[in-house]
């Protein structure tokens, strides 16, 4: 459930539908929690919440409601216990969900698939020592994808460090700033209460930024305790500067991919994970164009099976019809949408489709726009933000065309071929799970054959 909420100099206003049940009459009320010295108060007569910031956790706590941060996973406990205190004060307000994952691995993944679904950064914590090297198998998987999630681990007093503190990772120790830059696009030490602002601000331009990802911020006991002043007063702009993470679509390369879509007789929509803003109109030019539409393996739940221009997933495990569309005899564009260029999306690096001249990359993050050093043209840009254009140009009276898709997806037929008293076949197991599940099912398969019948076999349905 959404929480709407804007804090204005320090102040959190609150709907008056969402009075907390738990309080009358009250007028204020301190919820601190037993360690925090952080106060809240109540006004339900102005609608208005006041949170004073007084300490660096406290600074953290009133940025996470700047930027409509509402769940945070982590595991309390040691060093870091002084940030879950002053979070708990919204914790009590039901303005902030933290969520404790019972293990900080569990915590790392459930932000990612938490960015997947809702696509909101969210914040996870973890204690120093094992609390902080548990994060690193998710931190890795969320940096190879690009997901963002902003990471706070606590230290012990930075007057302990270079002593071999109890669960120290400091410099002079198991260093986890420099565990965690092999795997974020910022990690640093907040040595000191006067950086955290700027570092806090900083960390999460990268996060939201154009390559987006992981960032992490290593923060002792005592710099979480120590007091504290906001020092920008214009906040609210900072914000928005942060929060626009992509390129404009460039009026030129429009023209030249425009030129060259009404050039083409024929033409593929491969849509990438990051392409699920483009879907509507993909679906939309793919009928107008008669150009089909296909996936990558971890795109695959984007579209329908059923669309009348799917014709299936590309790369391994993938499906005869719909790697025979990139080859030139059927495709004379390409246009690839959010994609990641690898060895699962290029079947093996398959040189003779997805390397071509005929191919034209649209992708809002440089550094997987670098891949496509052979693209004949790159356009540096949110896939959703061309394609409507696209759709704008292409759907006037005078150009709309239906054209049919020369072929159609042709669905495995795993589920037909099982016998009864026979060994359960993989594919026929995931037919039958995916007609079954409900559409509001998420899948999760690990690493394996599971995965590349999942790819093969599962039927996602849209509606």
């Amino acid at each position: 459930m959404e929480r709407p909420h804007i804090f204005k100099n320090n102040s959190l206003t609150i709907p008056s539908n969402q009075k907390p049940s738990f309080i009358s009459e009250m007028i204020e009320i301190n919820l601190a929690a037993p360690f925090a010295p952080s106060t809240a108060q109540l006004n339900f007569e102005e609608k208005s919440f006041e949170f004073n910031v007084q300490t660096c956790a406290d600074l953290i706590t009133f940025y996470l409601t700047e930027l409509g941060f509402n769940t945070v996973f982590g595991v309390p406990g040691g060093n870091i216990d002084p940030l879950f205190a002053s979070m708990n004060t919204l914790h009590e307000l039901n303005f902030l969900e933290i969520i404790n994952p019972l293990h900080e691995a569990a915590g790392i993944f459930m932000a990612d698939g938490f960015y997947r679904e809702t696509g909101k950064l969210s914040l996870v914590c973890a204690t120093s020592g094992p609390g902080a090297t548990n994060l690193i198998t998710g931190v890795v998987s969320a940096y190879e994808q690009h997901i963002p999630m902003l990471i706070i681990t606590a230290q012990p007093p930075i007057s302990d460090h270079g002593r071999h503190a109890w669960q120290e990772m400091s410099c002079t120790t198991s260093n986890i700033v420099n565990m965690m830059k092999e795997c974020c696009r910022y990690s640093t030490l907040v040595s000191h209460p006067e950086q955290l602002e700027y570092k806090l601000l900083t960390s999460l331009a990268y996060a939201l930024g154009p390559s987006g990802g992981p960032v992490h911020l290593s923060i002792p006991r005592d710099i979480l305790k120590a007091s504290i002043k906001l020092k920008f007063s214009k906040r609210r702009d900072i914000i928005e500067s942060i929060q626009k993470k992509s390129f404009p679509l460039d009026a030129i390369m429009f023209h030249e991919l425009y030129s060259k879509i009404q050039l083409s007789k024929s033409g593929t929509f491969v849509l990438g994970e990051r392409a699920g803003g483009a879907v509507f109109y993909a679906e939309k030019l793919a009928k107008i164009l008669g150009w089909s539409i296909v996936t990558t393996p971890a795109a695959k739940g984007l579209i329908d099976y059923r669309h009348p221009n799917f014709l299936g997933v590309v790369g391994m495990a993938g499906h005869a019809q719909a790697i025979a569309a990139l080859h030139a005899e059927q495709s004379e564009l390409l246009i690839a949408l959010g994609m990641t260029f690898n060895e699962m999306t290029t079947l093996n690096w398959n040189e003779s489709n997805l390397f071509s001249q005929r191919l034209i990359s649209i992708e809002s993050n440089p550094d997987i726009q670098a891949q496509f050093f052979n693209a004949q043209l790159q356009i540096l840009s949110n896939p959703a933000v061309v394609l409507r254009a696209l759709y704008e140009r292409l759907s006037t009276p005078s150009t709309q065309t239906i054209n049919p898709v020369n072929t159609t997806f042709q669905n495995p037929i795993w589920i037909t071929e099982q016998k009864p008293y026979q060994k359960i076949h993989p594919g026929a197991l995931m037919e039958y799970l995916s007609e079954a599940a409900p559409l509001d099912c998420r899948l999760s398969v690990d690493i394996g054959n599971s995965m590349l019948w999942a790819v093969q076999a599962w039927r996602f349905r849209r509606s």
